[in-house]
Protein backbone atom coordinates (compact mmCIF):
# COMPACT_ATOMS: atom_id res chain seq x y z
CA UNK A 1 0.00 0.00 0.00
CA UNK A 2 1.12 3.34 -0.74
CA UNK A 3 2.73 5.12 2.23
CA UNK A 4 -0.53 8.15 3.79
CA UNK A 5 1.02 11.55 2.87
CA UNK A 6 0.07 12.53 6.48
CA UNK A 7 2.31 9.73 7.86
CA UNK A 8 4.98 10.60 5.38
CA UNK A 9 4.96 14.34 6.48
CA UNK A 10 4.53 13.44 10.24
CA UNK A 11 7.63 11.09 9.79
CA UNK A 12 10.07 13.98 8.46
CA UNK A 13 9.13 16.47 10.55
CA UNK A 14 9.83 14.12 13.63
CA UNK A 15 13.52 13.61 11.88
CA UNK A 16 13.97 17.01 11.34
CA UNK A 17 13.10 18.34 14.72
CA UNK A 18 15.12 14.79 16.42
CA UNK A 19 11.37 14.00 18.13
CA UNK A 20 12.58 10.57 16.10
CA UNK A 21 10.94 8.32 19.29
CA UNK A 22 7.49 10.28 17.96
CA UNK A 23 6.85 8.44 14.75
CA UNK A 24 8.60 5.39 16.02
CA UNK A 25 5.82 5.22 18.84
CA UNK A 26 3.60 6.03 16.62
CA UNK A 27 4.07 3.19 14.52
CA UNK A 28 4.33 1.01 17.21
CA UNK A 29 0.56 2.00 19.00
CA UNK A 30 -0.77 1.44 15.32
CA UNK A 31 0.82 -1.84 14.79
CA UNK A 32 -0.54 -3.14 17.70
CA UNK A 33 -3.99 -2.25 17.38
CA UNK A 34 -4.21 -3.15 13.95
CA UNK A 35 -3.08 -7.02 14.86
CA UNK A 36 -4.46 -7.12 18.79
CA UNK A 37 -7.38 -4.76 18.66
CA UNK A 38 -9.08 -3.90 15.89
CA UNK A 39 -9.71 -7.64 14.27
CA UNK A 40 -11.75 -7.78 17.27
CA UNK A 41 -14.08 -4.46 16.66
CA UNK A 42 -15.52 -6.65 13.77
CA UNK A 43 -16.17 -9.49 16.25
CA UNK A 44 -17.81 -7.36 19.00
CA UNK A 45 -20.66 -5.94 16.48
CA UNK A 46 -20.15 -8.28 13.11
CA UNK A 47 -22.23 -6.06 11.05
CA UNK A 48 -21.15 -2.89 11.88
CA UNK A 49 -19.19 -0.66 8.91
CA UNK A 50 -15.73 -0.88 8.60
CA UNK A 51 -14.05 0.58 12.15
CA UNK A 52 -10.66 -1.03 12.03
CA UNK A 53 -7.76 0.02 10.26
CA UNK A 54 -9.11 0.66 6.97
CA UNK A 55 -10.70 3.36 8.38
CA UNK A 56 -8.34 4.53 10.46
CA UNK A 57 -6.46 4.94 6.94
CA UNK A 58 -9.06 6.71 5.20
CA UNK A 59 -9.18 9.22 7.91
CA UNK A 60 -5.44 10.01 7.07
CA UNK A 61 -6.07 9.95 3.84
CA UNK A 62 -8.65 13.19 4.52
CA UNK A 63 -6.54 14.41 6.83
CA UNK A 64 -4.37 14.75 4.37
CA UNK A 65 -6.19 16.54 2.06
CA UNK A 66 -7.85 18.80 4.63
CA UNK A 67 -3.77 19.95 5.06
CA UNK A 68 -2.86 19.61 1.67
CA UNK A 69 -2.07 23.35 0.91
CA UNK A 70 -0.14 23.38 4.46
CA UNK A 71 2.18 21.09 3.97
CA UNK A 72 5.71 22.10 4.38
CA UNK A 73 7.39 24.31 1.38
CA UNK A 74 10.33 24.03 -0.03
CA UNK A 75 13.21 25.44 2.20
CA UNK A 76 10.82 26.57 4.35
CA UNK A 77 10.00 23.02 6.52
CA UNK A 78 7.91 25.02 9.57
CA UNK A 79 5.65 26.95 7.33
CA UNK A 80 1.95 26.37 7.08
CA UNK A 81 1.60 23.19 9.06
CA UNK A 82 0.11 22.60 12.61
CA UNK A 83 4.23 22.06 14.41
CA UNK A 84 5.30 18.55 15.57
CA UNK A 85 3.65 19.08 19.07
CA UNK A 86 0.20 19.50 17.50
CA UNK A 87 0.17 16.49 14.97
CA UNK A 88 1.65 14.17 17.12
CA UNK A 89 -1.54 14.46 19.37
CA UNK A 90 -3.38 14.39 15.99
CA UNK A 91 -1.93 11.42 14.87
CA UNK A 92 -2.30 9.00 18.07
CA UNK A 93 -5.96 10.35 18.43
CA UNK A 94 -7.09 8.99 15.70
CA UNK A 95 -5.69 5.62 16.61
CA UNK A 96 -7.30 5.75 19.51
CA UNK A 97 -10.47 7.35 18.52
CA UNK A 98 -12.67 4.01 17.97
CA UNK A 99 -11.21 1.72 20.28
CA UNK A 100 -14.19 1.90 22.73
CA UNK A 101 -16.05 -0.07 20.11
CA UNK A 102 -14.93 -3.27 22.11
CA UNK A 103 -17.52 -2.46 24.51
CA UNK A 104 -19.60 -2.08 22.45
CA UNK A 105 -21.78 1.00 19.99
CA UNK A 106 -22.83 3.08 23.14
CA UNK A 107 -21.32 5.21 24.91
CA UNK A 108 -18.48 4.19 22.92
CA UNK A 109 -16.18 7.57 23.00
CA UNK A 110 -16.14 6.82 26.79
CA UNK A 111 -15.02 3.78 26.59
CA UNK A 112 -11.80 4.26 25.55
CA UNK A 113 -10.40 5.09 28.67
CA UNK A 114 -10.82 1.48 29.58
CA UNK A 115 -7.92 0.33 27.14
CA UNK A 116 -5.80 3.71 26.83
CA UNK A 117 -5.79 4.22 30.62
CA UNK A 118 -4.15 0.78 30.82
CA UNK A 119 -0.99 1.42 28.80
CA UNK A 120 -0.83 5.53 28.25
CA UNK A 121 1.75 4.97 30.85
CA UNK A 122 4.24 2.77 29.20
CA UNK A 123 3.51 4.72 25.85
CA UNK A 124 3.26 8.73 26.23
CA UNK A 125 4.91 11.40 27.80
CA UNK A 126 2.13 12.12 30.98
CA UNK A 127 1.47 15.69 28.91
CA UNK A 128 -0.11 13.85 26.20
CA UNK A 129 -2.37 11.20 28.34
CA UNK A 130 -5.04 13.85 29.22
CA UNK A 131 -5.08 15.78 25.69
CA UNK A 132 -4.99 12.56 23.32
CA UNK A 133 -7.81 11.03 25.56
CA UNK A 134 -10.25 14.17 25.49
CA UNK A 135 -9.39 14.89 21.66
CA UNK A 136 -10.40 11.02 20.90
CA UNK A 137 -13.40 11.02 23.06
CA UNK A 138 -14.58 14.27 21.00
CA UNK A 139 -15.12 12.86 17.41
CA UNK A 140 -18.79 11.94 18.44
CA UNK A 141 -21.75 12.39 20.46
CA UNK A 142 -23.62 15.97 20.71
CA UNK A 143 -21.82 18.66 21.80
CA UNK A 144 -18.98 16.30 22.98
CA UNK A 145 -16.41 18.86 21.46
CA UNK A 146 -17.26 21.49 24.55
CA UNK A 147 -17.95 18.74 26.83
CA UNK A 148 -14.64 17.11 26.72
CA UNK A 149 -12.25 19.80 26.22
CA UNK A 150 -13.04 23.31 28.28
CA UNK A 151 -13.33 26.71 26.58
CA UNK A 152 -9.91 27.25 25.88
CA UNK A 153 -7.88 28.86 22.70
CA UNK A 154 -4.74 26.60 23.38
CA UNK A 155 -2.25 24.92 25.86
CA UNK A 156 1.50 24.91 26.25
CA UNK A 157 3.23 21.35 25.65
CA UNK A 158 7.46 21.80 25.31
CA UNK A 159 6.64 25.76 24.54
CA UNK A 160 4.23 24.74 22.01
CA UNK A 161 0.93 26.39 21.36
CA UNK A 162 -1.82 23.33 21.06
CA UNK A 163 -5.19 23.48 19.98
CA UNK A 164 -6.64 20.78 21.29
CA UNK A 165 -10.42 21.80 20.08
CA UNK A 166 -8.90 22.57 16.15
CA UNK A 167 -8.02 19.02 16.64
CA UNK A 168 -10.51 17.17 17.97
CA UNK A 169 -12.98 19.16 15.04
CA UNK A 170 -10.60 17.63 12.43
CA UNK A 171 -10.17 14.33 13.50
CA UNK A 172 -14.62 15.03 14.27
CA UNK A 173 -15.41 16.01 10.51
CA UNK A 174 -12.70 13.35 8.63
CA UNK A 175 -14.58 10.53 10.73
CA UNK A 176 -17.27 11.80 9.27
CA UNK A 177 -17.35 11.40 5.85
CA UNK A 178 -15.47 8.15 5.63
CA UNK A 179 -19.07 7.34 4.47
CA UNK A 180 -17.76 5.73 1.12
CA UNK A 181 -18.00 2.43 -0.75
CA UNK A 182 -14.39 1.36 0.58
CA UNK A 183 -15.79 1.20 4.18
CA UNK A 184 -18.09 -1.93 3.37
CA UNK A 185 -15.25 -3.39 0.93
CA UNK A 186 -16.32 -6.65 -0.59
CA UNK A 187 -19.44 -7.79 2.08
CA UNK A 188 -22.25 -9.03 0.58
CA UNK A 189 -25.53 -6.18 1.67
CA UNK A 190 -28.13 -9.00 1.75
CA UNK A 191 -26.63 -11.16 4.64
CA UNK A 192 -26.65 -7.82 6.27
CA UNK A 193 -29.97 -7.17 8.89
CA UNK A 194 -32.36 -5.01 8.04
CA UNK A 195 -31.93 -2.39 11.19
CA UNK A 196 -27.71 -1.85 9.69
CA UNK A 197 -28.91 -1.68 6.35
CA UNK A 198 -29.18 1.99 5.68
CA UNK A 199 -25.87 2.30 6.92
CA UNK A 200 -24.11 0.02 4.71
CA UNK A 201 -26.47 1.27 1.55
CA UNK A 202 -25.75 4.59 2.08
CA UNK A 203 -21.85 3.80 1.66
CA UNK A 204 -22.54 2.14 -1.19
CA UNK A 205 -24.27 4.65 -2.83
CA UNK A 206 -21.01 6.83 -2.41
CA UNK A 207 -18.60 6.43 -5.25
CA UNK A 208 -16.42 8.59 -3.33
CA UNK A 209 -16.66 11.61 -0.32
CA UNK A 210 -13.61 14.05 -0.46
CA UNK A 211 -12.32 17.55 1.13
CA UNK A 212 -11.10 19.57 -1.60
CA UNK A 213 -9.53 23.05 -2.23
CA UNK A 214 -11.84 24.72 -5.10
CA UNK A 215 -10.29 28.40 -6.58
CA UNK A 216 -13.11 30.69 -6.89
CA UNK A 217 -12.38 33.83 -8.84
CA UNK A 218 -14.45 36.17 -6.16
CA UNK A 219 -13.87 34.74 -2.85
CA UNK A 220 -10.33 32.97 -3.47
CA UNK A 221 -9.98 29.48 -2.22
CA UNK A 222 -12.49 27.43 -1.04
CA UNK A 223 -12.58 24.53 1.26
CA UNK A 224 -15.47 22.25 0.32
CA UNK A 225 -16.75 18.33 0.40
CA UNK A 226 -17.14 17.12 -2.43
CA UNK A 227 -19.64 13.47 -2.53
CA UNK A 228 -20.04 11.42 -5.50
CA UNK A 229 -23.29 9.83 -5.03
CA UNK A 230 -24.03 6.81 -8.11
CA UNK A 231 -27.65 5.10 -7.94
CA UNK A 232 -29.18 2.54 -10.27
CA UNK A 233 -33.14 3.27 -10.96
CA UNK A 234 -33.93 0.18 -8.87
CA UNK A 235 -31.77 1.94 -5.82
CA UNK A 236 -33.20 5.13 -6.31
CA UNK A 237 -36.88 3.96 -6.39
CA UNK A 238 -36.35 1.20 -3.45
CA UNK A 239 -37.09 1.19 0.24
CA UNK A 240 -34.48 0.98 2.80
CA UNK A 241 -35.65 -0.68 6.34
CA UNK A 242 -35.48 1.65 9.04
CA UNK A 243 -36.65 1.09 12.92
CA UNK A 244 -38.84 -1.56 12.14
CA UNK A 245 -40.30 0.02 9.30
CA UNK A 246 -39.72 1.15 5.70
CA UNK A 247 -38.61 4.45 3.90
CA UNK A 248 -37.73 5.44 0.59
CA UNK A 249 -33.88 5.33 -0.06
CA UNK A 250 -33.80 9.16 -1.62
CA UNK A 251 -35.46 10.38 1.70
CA UNK A 252 -33.10 8.19 4.18
CA UNK A 253 -30.02 9.24 1.76
CA UNK A 254 -30.46 12.69 2.06
CA UNK A 255 -31.23 12.57 5.59
CA UNK A 256 -27.75 11.30 6.44
CA UNK A 257 -26.28 14.07 3.63
CA UNK A 258 -27.91 16.41 6.15
CA UNK A 259 -26.44 14.86 9.07
CA UNK A 260 -23.04 15.39 7.73
CA UNK A 261 -23.94 19.05 6.63
CA UNK A 262 -24.89 19.37 10.09
CA UNK A 263 -21.77 18.33 11.44
CA UNK A 264 -19.68 20.66 9.17
CA UNK A 265 -21.37 23.66 10.49
CA UNK A 266 -20.65 21.83 13.95
CA UNK A 267 -16.90 21.16 13.27
CA UNK A 268 -16.58 24.68 11.52
CA UNK A 269 -17.48 26.45 14.90
CA UNK A 270 -13.37 25.23 16.11
CA UNK A 271 -11.65 25.12 12.62
CA UNK A 272 -12.10 28.18 12.21
CA UNK A 273 -10.72 29.16 15.77
CA UNK A 274 -6.94 28.32 15.14
CA UNK A 275 -4.14 30.41 13.19
CA UNK A 276 -2.93 28.24 10.72
CA UNK A 277 -4.29 29.44 8.10
CA UNK A 278 -7.20 27.15 7.76
CA UNK A 279 -10.10 27.43 5.56
CA UNK A 280 -13.32 26.70 7.29
CA UNK A 281 -15.65 24.20 5.46
CA UNK A 282 -17.53 26.25 3.11
CA UNK A 283 -20.46 23.70 1.63
CA UNK A 284 -20.85 20.21 0.41
CA UNK A 285 -21.09 19.46 -3.19
CA UNK A 286 -23.39 16.41 -3.83
CA UNK A 287 -23.42 14.91 -7.17
CA UNK A 288 -26.22 12.56 -7.63
CA UNK A 289 -25.70 10.32 -11.27
CA UNK A 290 -28.58 7.75 -11.96
CA UNK A 291 -27.15 4.67 -14.30
CA UNK A 292 -28.90 1.81 -15.39
CA UNK A 293 -27.66 -1.86 -15.07
CA UNK A 294 -24.87 -1.94 -16.77
CA UNK A 295 -23.32 1.27 -15.11
CA UNK A 296 -24.35 4.01 -18.08
CA UNK A 297 -24.98 7.48 -17.07
CA UNK A 298 -28.61 8.23 -17.65
CA UNK A 299 -28.98 11.10 -15.72
CA UNK A 300 -27.32 13.67 -13.09
CA UNK A 301 -27.53 16.43 -10.87
CA UNK A 302 -25.89 18.85 -8.59
CA UNK A 303 -27.23 19.78 -5.37
CA UNK A 304 -25.37 22.06 -2.18
CA UNK A 305 -25.57 21.93 1.27
CA UNK A 306 -24.39 25.41 2.78
CA UNK A 307 -25.19 26.68 6.54
CA UNK A 308 -29.03 27.09 5.53
CA UNK A 309 -30.45 24.47 3.78
CA UNK A 310 -32.65 22.15 5.06
CA UNK A 311 -33.57 18.63 4.11
CA UNK A 312 -36.76 19.44 2.20
CA UNK A 313 -34.64 22.13 0.27
CA UNK A 314 -32.93 19.17 -1.64
CA UNK A 315 -36.83 17.82 -2.55
CA UNK A 316 -37.94 21.26 -3.50
CA UNK A 317 -35.21 22.05 -5.84
CA UNK A 318 -36.59 21.78 -9.22
CA UNK A 319 -33.82 19.63 -10.65
CA UNK A 320 -34.35 17.77 -8.27
CA UNK A 321 -37.80 17.09 -8.66
CA UNK A 322 -38.07 16.36 -11.96
CA UNK A 323 -35.20 13.76 -11.46
CA UNK A 324 -37.62 12.09 -8.80
CA UNK A 325 -40.55 12.49 -11.05
CA UNK A 326 -39.21 11.09 -13.74
CA UNK A 327 -38.02 7.78 -11.96
CA UNK A 328 -41.51 7.53 -10.23
CA UNK A 329 -39.78 8.19 -6.96
CA UNK A 330 -42.42 11.03 -6.49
Amino acid sequence: MEPIKIEEIYKEMCEKKNKSLYFYTYSVVKSILEKSYFPYLRDAKPFMTDHGIGHINRILEKISRFLMPHVPLEGNPNDRILDIENLNLLMHSILWHDIGNLYGRSNHPQNICKIFNEVKSFLYDSLYHEWILKIAKGHSGEGNIEKEIENISYVTIYDSEIYPRFLAALLRISDEIDEDRRRIGERVISIVPEANQPYWRFCFCNESIIPAYEMNTLSGTALEIQINCRMTVDDIKSKWGKNDSEVKAIEEYISRIYKINQERVYCNKFLRQQTFYFCEISRIKLKITICDDSNNMLDNMSFTFTDDEKESDFFNNDDAKSMLSKYGVI
